[in-house]
């Protein structure tokens, strides 16, 4: 399941629409994803959500993204004070989404939107860490190591490129 929030300016035009189709487009193709859940402040005050139309072509497009990817908008109240609907919950597993909860004007901050809130039904997996190797300062040989530095010649180990000079002096710290 991939869980994002979208901002958009809502005077971008169809070229913004594009990049957020293709975004949907690439995060659904890959694998094992099973779901997508989207939040946020899409600004697109003219559509009638009940309705699903709007006479605003760029804000038509999305809508019409919506229809092909199977996606829902799930918030059914003005998100604004301005009584528009901008701030949407998106998905294509409406059956992931319960509890939507549109906040009260100024609630929990001071804005011209109204907070949203959801419960999202989902098993996150842990992902196992591999173990990395850790050193035990405590037990080196400091006066071997010692020894080894002072015997090193760094000017020409520090000479030539910075690539090549990092390479150097991490194999005389991992062989000393």
């Amino acid at each position: 399941l991939i869980l994002c929030s979208f901002y958009r300016v809502g005077n971008l035009g169809a070229s913004n629409h594009h990049a957020f189709q293709d975004y949907i487009r690439k995060a659904r193709q890959r694998r094992g994803v099973k779901g997508i859940v989207i939040a946020g402040d899409l600004n697109l005050p003219g559509i009638d959500w009940q309705n699903y139309c709007s006479s605003n072509a760029v804000e038509q497009l999305f809508l019409d993204t919506f229809s092909n990817f199977g996606i829902e908008q799930l918030i059914t109240c003005p998100t604004h004070s301005g009584g528009n609907i901008l701030d949407l919950v998106l998905t294509d597993k409406p059956d992931l989404i319960s509890n939507i909860q549109v906040s009260e004007h100024n609630t929990p901050c001071k804005s011209d939107h109204f907070a949203v809130s959801f419960t999202l039904k989902s098993k996150a997996k842990r992902i196992k860490l591999r173990k990395r190797e850790s050193l035990n300062f405590k037990r080196a040989n400091w006066e071997a190591l010692n020894a080894d530095f002072a015997n090193t010649n760094w000017q020409a180990e520090l000479n030539g490129k910075m690539e090549t000079t990092w390479n150097r002096v991490k194999d005389i710290l991992e062989h000393s």
